[in-house]
């Protein structure tokens, strides 16, 4: 059972639908994330860029990509993950 809340944080950018998915799911699961917009923090490109390099080689930059206290989700799959946890720690 897990006894502190995951350090989440999310790379985004404007108008992302799949984005919009990954925040509306961490609101529900009552968990906080630091979120990163990619167009204007030129190091949270840099960031987006170096995971999906090696994480999803040869796949184009895109986002969201969500890193959980270390793990590395790119999509909004990651909804998935969000949703095993909150039923874990229920």
């Amino acid at each position: 059972m897990r006894t502190t809340l995951p350090e989440i944080l999310v790379l985004t950018q404007p108008n992302c639908g799949a984005c919009k998915f990954v925040e509306k799911a961490i609101d529900a699961a009552g968990l906080d994330a630091t979120y990163r917009d990619v167009r204007q923090d030129e190091s949270a490109a840099e960031m987006l860029v170096q995971l999906l390099t090696q994480h999803r080689p040869g796949e184009r930059p895109r986002t969201p990509v969500t890193v959980i206290d270390g793990e590395v989700f790119v999509g909004p799959g990651v909804r998935d993950h969000l949703r095993a946890m909150t039923r874990a720690a229920a």
